[in-house]
């Protein structure tokens, strides 16, 4: 700590003896260098905002709205979340103006300590303990407190306080919690992932990569030696860069700007993207066109000084880099430099070829030596998907990972005589799987979809401001909530819900853990098979002997904080999503039955504009699914050992994109006259977005009602997915249930007159944060009247059976001891 600080007051003594000229290059480099950062930075997986009003709350037990929230501050704690007559059924204890940023109670933590991080720095993980992280915030907290931190930098700034506002944040113990040996929350990861580049920047070869930059922007004198003694100099630590993204709520604000921009630019990067895919046009001239695109987005963002972007990133680099940032941006040289745009657009061409070979060395290395790296399905590591190590091309790609990870160090790689067939073969083969040599195309489809437009509507809005939602959040993560059923949907099963909900949960997890999970719930694991390749999402069937139960299981887009591979595959795969084909009713499948054709004949011609969105489609191997459902039902019958004579029932379940295709799945098999193998069907579908058109709805809803088949779709309130892709004039089909915080509720709507809600402004939640699995819609299933966790009281016993965990931005009494036994 001591160097740390002799160092840092050199930098402050050489600041002050620059120049004006020199120390606007300073921070344009500064500028430059956090650039690059953030091109580093994935989509979270999905995150976006989302409204609502002043109202409502929950732990009513009888589904009735509540009180506003009308207090002034400086008031005596808010008694919230009153219940029938005088009886107060929780105490929230919170004051306006407070911040709810931690989860309160006796809840016991289970989480190992970083055992899929034993071969990296030591440093690191030291550096994220909680005494770490508390240390970092109270710095920071302090800072703001002295005016070091700009005031647009602090989220609470950003609302009006002409009212009185409470403010949710993620609490900071999310930012450490691992399960399973791995970080779940993916800013952490990220920053993790960066932080062991620059601490080796020789041995990932990042250096070349700077040189190649610094030329291209005009300033060749900046070069890397000097770049990466800044960074060494300035960096703030990994506990102060987590904890200054999370306070300043950066993740989110990149995807707004992102979002916002979008919607402003769409023509133009559409235009553009169109002459970079398009391969009639010579080789060269579609990368100039790419080239350009970068530059101009780039360009404009630099020129946005004021923007929110900026005033985060100077807080989380605190002193003395944060300071000199702005200033920088509007300075003359800077300035100078974004009006030579073309100037930086040639060299960027004439340099190409340099800068992708150093961004391909750069590739290689953090997948092969970055232990923060998720990647594995290359390192053969449990998490992986049995299906990928029985491919042969992944056999293939883990053959090259081997080969190369062989060597001593990173430094070393370049020696081996395969280093550059081995760039070439990973790379390709690589791309090649995922679907990455279409990506632009992909992007350029998307873009052009009529829905895209409206997406980037409805998302970069901001919502109200809603106090009660704060509170609802707040009991939530301690359990003392309770939500009413709306007799109407007496069909849905809560504790049937609860089971899906966890199958539907541990479908993202490791193939170790969906085994240990599934058998903690009474369930027997069946095969599996690839939806749509080898890095997509998988489907699995799992058998209920005693219940005479088979569940289909579809897993959504993976975790990229997880397995960055699957995950990055997962969501190009969603890209088609905006995209609407026909239907193919295929009704001529050798799987049908006389009976099952005339019906399936009958639908086609009645329905024939039927269409579905491309992204959302199960794998076009007419047999896999077949041959899926067959399968479970052979071991379903070994099982029982001929004890059964009755039809079993199926099940059919899927979160995400993990609901849509399980939505499309039900249909095929309905189509293929699958469901007289069953004495039931029943499909519960937690926040999948819209599978198709107005006719595939109306044709899938005919289908469902002649054959006799429930399919239970399940929202949650502020969760954008299930309004995906056209937002607005849509219908998922009859038994649709939405969680109603204002109301305490789980009732039926028709999303044709229930728009969409943006997230509160003063809740600083991930964008996917209600759109989680693990910490919104199982837990909200629990808390349903008639769940096994509601006692004879009406109360709920969560808080108490239950333990904590996080996902998404939250923290919570959401890991418990669930059971599928006696409800399918």
């Amino acid at each position: 700590e001591r160097e740390r600080e002799r160092s840092m007051a050199r930098v402050v003594t050489r600041m002050r003896r620059m120049t004006p000229t020199r120390f606007a290059t300073f921070g344009a480099l500064c500028c430059f260098l956090v650039l690059c950062c953030l091109t580093l930075v994935p989509v979270r997986g999905a995150q976006v905002e989302e409204s609502a009003g002043d109202t409502g709350g929950a732990g009513s037990t009888n589904g009735s709205s509540l009180k506003d929230i009308e207090a002034e501050e400086g008031d005596d704690p808010i008694k919230v979340f009153e219940g029938v007559g005088d009886e107060k059924l929780v105490d929230s204890g919170i004051q306006i103006g407070d911040r709810i940023d931690d989860v309160y109670g006796n809840f016991e933590d289970n989480s190992d300590n970083y055992t899929y991080y034993k071969n990296s720095s030591q440093m690191f993980i030291k550096d994220l303990s909680d005494e770490k992280l508390d240390e970092a915030l109270q710095r920071f907290e302090q800072d703001a407190k002295s005016g070091l931190i700009p005031q647009d930098a602090l989220s609470e700034n950003l609302l009006d306080f002409n009212q009185s506002v409470l403010i949710y944040q993620p609490p900071l113990s999310q930012l450490n919690y691992e399960e399973g040996g791995r970080l779940t929350d993916p800013g952490t990861s990220i920053i993790l992932t960066l932080y062991e580049i620059l601490d080796d920047p020789e041995g990932y070869s990042i250096d070349e990569l700077l040189d190649q930059f610094a030329y291209i922007v005009g300033m060749p004198q900046f070069n890397s030696a000097f770049q990466l003694e800044l960074v060494k100099t300035g960096l703030p630590s990994l506990s102060d860069t987590v904890v200054r993204t999370w306070q300043t709520n950066f993740i989110v604000d990149v995807f707004q700007d992102i979002k916002v921009k979008l919607k402003e630019n769409l023509s133009e990067v559409t235009d553009k993207l169109s002459k970079v895919t398009d391969k009639s046009l010579p080789l060269e001239e579609r990368q100039k066109e790419g080239i350009d695109l970068i530059v101009d987005l780039g360009v404009e963002m630099v020129r946005d000084s004021d923007g929110q972007i900026w005033q985060d990133i100077t807080a989380i680099l605190g002193q003395p880099l944060g300071p000199a940032l702005i200033p920088t941006l509007n300075s003359s040289i800077v300035q100078g430099m974004l009006d030579d745009t073309e100037g930086i657009k040639e060299r960027a061409m004439e340099r190409r070829e340099e800068v992708l070979d150093a961004l391909r060395t750069v590739a290689a290395k953090v997948i092969l030596f970055d232990d923060f790296f998720p990647a594995p399905c290359l390192r053969d590591d449990s998490y992986c998907p049995s299906d990928f190590q029985n491919n042969s091309k992944g056999v293939q790609l883990q053959g090259l990972y081997r080969e190369a990870a062989g060597v001593s160090s990173k430094n070393d790689l370049s020696a081996l005589d395969f280093y550059d067939d081995f760039k070439e073969d990973f790379l390709k083969l690589f791309m090649g799987e995922m679907g990455l040599s279409d990506m632009l195309k992909l992007m350029e489809e998307a873009l052009k979809s009529p829905e895209t437009f409206k997406i980037l509507s409805y998302l970069s809005q901001s919502g109200d401001i809603n106090n009660a939602e704060v509170n609802f959040l707040h009991n939530f993560s301690l359990g003392n909530i309770t939500l009413a059923v709306d007799p109407a949907i007496a069909d849905a099963r809560v504790n049937t819900m609860i089971c899906l909900a966890n199958v539907s949960s541990l479908m993202y997890e490791a193939p170790n853990v969906k085994t240990s999970w599934s058998q903690g719930l009474g369930l027997e694991e069946g095969g599996d098979y690839e939806v749509a390749g080898s890095f997509s999402a998988i489907s699995k069937t799992f058998v209920d002997p005693k219940a005479n139960a088979i569940v289909l299981a579809f897993e959504g887009t993976p975790y990229i904080q997880s397995n960055f591979f699957r995950g990055l595959y997962g969501w190009l795969q969603d890209l088609l999503s905006a995209l609407k084909v026909p239907f193919g009713y295929n009704c001529a499948s050798v799987f049908m039955g006389q009976d099952a054709r005339q019906q399936c004949t009958r639908l086609a011609n009645k329905y024939p504009d039927a269409q579905v969105y491309r992204g959302f489609l199960p794998t076009e191997k007419d047999g896999d699914l077949i041959s899926a459902v067959e399968d479970a039902l052979e071991a379903l019958k070994e099982q029982q050992a001929g004890d059964s004579v009755e039809k079993p029932k199926l099940y059919i379940t899927g979160h995400s994109l993990g609901g849509a295709l399980a939505k499309n799945a039900l249909i095929q098999l309905l189509l293929k006259g699958y469901r007289d193998k069953f004495s039931a069907v029943t499909a519960y579908t937690f926040a999948p977005p819209v599978t198709g058109n107005d006719d595939y709805i109306s044709m899938a809803q005919e289908l469902l009602n002649t054959t006799g088949t429930d399919i239970f779709m399940i929202m949650n309130q502020y969760d954008f997915v299930p309004y995906l892709p056209p937002f607005q004039n849509f219908t998922h089909g009859e038994q649709t249930l939405f969680f109603d915080h204002d109301q305490a509720l789980l009732k039926e709507i028709n999303t044709l007159n229930y728009p969409y809600e943006n997230q509160p402004r003063n809740v600083y939640m991930p964008p996917l944060g209600y759109h989680s699995i693990k910490a919104g819609y199982l837990p909200l299933a629990r808390a349903l009247v008639g769940s096994r966790f509601i006692n004879g009281t009406g109360k709920s016993t969560v808080s108490t059976d239950c333990q904590i965990s996080c996902d998404t931005g939250q923290c919570g009494a959401f890991k418990c001891a669930d059971s599928c036994a006696g409800y399918l």
